[in-house]
């Protein structure tokens, strides 16, 4: 899902420029052979010919890859579905081989989170702003002050536009960032219904609370969009299948929280430097619980 160049933080290879042919014809147009390909052009079609053979074969051989290193967790996965929610078995063994194997292990995982990590980092830095300023003045710094005493939901709604603005990193407007953001509308929807939360109030245990749901809702959307692809397919029935994915999210929670939370708390009490670092370990740790590592 992610190419192998975002790795190296660079841009994708720039396209090798194609030779220019000679013509068809040699000129003063008298030879017996007017008119014929010449020796040269022929040699050059069949090598285009194999380069593109070559590359069909190599790009079907990339997708089977694909498809099989995330077969095992997926078939786990259609298993909990079939169930109904029933088999948390089936869907605690997808989580762990899918953090475990399918993506080359939990530390590369974590690093290809690129979008989560970042937007994670804008949405605590407006967050903490929020509790150290006052929603009034982080409202009115970017221009949202019409959001002014509106429910939480509105507030932090308005403020993905901030969170996901453009900002010229490779990873923005992917699927990856489409994932983030789709995750980052639950997490309003999750926050928005804590218990006696304020944004003009907000504690630190309240900050990291709304940070850890924004790591796990990421989380549930990554996999689900890796290996729930017959998600839909299994189950048509609207109001299962979000009985489903909230379990999901019941158990990633229920794994990763505990482990996840002194990471967050002293990200949110301690240094801000390098922010980008420490969000990736918190992600990783994260994916170590739901791979069965040191657990």
């Amino acid at each position: 899902m992610i190419p192998s160049w975002i790795d190296q933080g660079g841009l994708p290879p720039a396209p090798v420029p194609q030779q220019e042919q000679p013509p068809n014809d040699v000129a003063g147009g008298n030879d017996e052979n007017e008119g014929k390909p010449l020796a040269s052009d022929s040699n050059n079609n069949n090598n285009q010919r194999e380069t593109a053979s070559s590359s069909a074969a190599a790009t079907a051989q990339q997708a089977s890859n694909h498809s099989k290193r995330f077969q095992t967790p997926r078939t786990e996965f259609n298993k909990y579905v079939s169930s109904g929610g029933s088999n948390s078995g089936a869907l605690r063994n997808a989580l762990r081989g899918y953090s475990r194997n399918s993506s080359g292990g939990t530390q590369r995982l974590a690093r290809r989170m690129q979008a989560a990590t970042s937007r994670m980092g804008t949405f605590y830095d407006v967050v903490d702003g929020i509790k150290r300023r006052g929603t009034e003045v982080v409202l009115r710094e970017f221009n949202l002050e019409t959001y002014q005493n509106k429910p939480i939901v509105e507030i932090l709604s308005a403020f993905s536009d901030i969170i996901f603005s453009d900002t010229g990193k490779i990873y923005e407007d992917t699927q990856d960032d489409c994932i983030v953001r789709e995750a980052y509308s639950d997490t309003v929807i999750r926050i928005s219904e804590i218990d006696g939360i304020n944004l003009d109030n907000l504690t630190n245990e309240q900050v990291e609370v709304m940070m850890v749901i924004f790591v796990e809702e990421t989380i549930v959307h990554r996999v689900i969009n890796d290996i729930g692809n017959n998600l839909t397919e299994k189950n048509t029935d609207v109001e299962e299948l979000v009985k489903l994915e909230e379990n999901i999210h019941q158990v990633v929670s229920g794994l990763v929280r505990n482990r996840i939370m002194p990471e967050i708390t002293a990200v949110n009490r301690g240094d801000k430097t390098d922010m980008d670092k420490k969000i990736e370990t918190i992600y990783r740790q994260a994916l170590d619980v739901l791979a069965g590592v040191n657990n």
